[in-house]
């Protein structure tokens, strides 16, 4: 007769082994089902949730839990492009930040006339002002601006807020308007004095994991996936189980290697407050230029 599945023997029903004899069901299934959750579960650096729906992150995380429970190499395709445009911008970033750092002298170049008088190209006596300021800010900053920086920015760390005005200019009653990484270069080059000068510890300090509990999960990991290479090189048999968990164990760890500097579970950005009349013209020209924004001249 034709046995689509094999033999009888090789098609059998696996049953429980006990463990103190041979390598036991219990171990198996304890081993890979700790790997398993502290894998899917602590591997997840959820973006920062929009303001006023803190409650809905718990069913985003559950979403993405499924997405690498099924597809792991899902995150850690999702963590390499992001660690990409990281990188992007953190050199777009120090260069921006670095301009604003050079003497007045080599920012604006003077043109001498045939009299031997000079005569700035900046003339405005409020651009004037505009480049002091920004030149005394970028000298007063203390802190560098780093890779955890930039994995900050890019989860919505940084965020306009209105709610101290009198009058609310952001559309659908928002207060809040959170500032994608283009729109944190633009802050940059216009008003770099409201970049919020805060140091990398300050942003770890927010996060939900530290460094030691980003290194057990990663030893944890680690060891299943020497323990798997062990028993390859031994010939001795894997399980299903125990290969499906090698491979959520191996994306864990790329993943964790890409998104180690990035804040792990943050509830809450760093304000950006909307207080004199150029930090709000700036935030209206983000706006109008913003999805939200499109949408509202499109509705009117």
């Amino acid at each position: 007769m034709w046995q689509p599945l094999g033999p009888e023997v090789e098609a059998k029903t696996a049953t429980w082994r006990p463990s103190p004899t041979e390598r036991g069901t219990f171990n198996i299934l304890s081993s890979c089902v700790l790997t398993l959750a502290l894998c899917v579960w602590t591997a997840l650096h959820l973006n920062i949730p929009e303001h006023g729906k803190v409650h809905q992150q718990t069913w985003r995380k559950c979403g993405w839990l499924a997405i690498g429970l099924f597809a792991p190499e899902f995150i850690f395709v999702t963590a390499f492009y992001q660690k990409i445009e990281s990188n992007r911008f953190k050199r777009h970033m120090q260069h921006a930040l670095a301009s604003h750092s050079l003497p007045q002298q080599s920012r604006t170049p003077t043109l001498v006339s045939r009299d031997g008088r000079s005569h700035g190209t900046c003339r405005d006596e409020e651009r004037r002002g505009k480049a002091a300021r920004d030149q005394e800010s970028a000298l007063e900053r203390h802190h560098d601006w780093s890779s955890t920086h930039c994995q900050y920015a890019a989860m919505g760390g940084f965020a306009f807020d209105t709610a101290s005005l009198d009058a609310n200019f952001l559309p659908n009653d928002r207060t809040r308007m959170a500032l994608t990484p283009q729109g944190l270069l633009e802050l940059v080059r216009e008003e770099v004095y409201l970049l919020p000068d805060i140091s990398a510890e300050e942003i770890h300090d927010k996060s939900k994991a530290n460094w030691f509990t980003k290194g057990l999960v990663c030893l944890q990991a680690t060891w299943f996936c020497v323990q798997i290479f062990a028993r390859f090189g031994q010939h001795l048999p894997i399980s299903a189980l125990e290969l499906n968990t090698f491979a959520h164990a191996f994306c864990c760890l790329v993943t964790y290697v890409l998104w180690w500097d990035k804040p792990f579970d943050i509830d809450q950005p760093t304000i950006i407050p909307v207080v004199d009349a150029r930090a709000q013209k700036l935030c209206a020209a983000m706006c109008m230029r913003s999805p939200v924004g499109m949408l509202m001249l499109t509705n009117h």
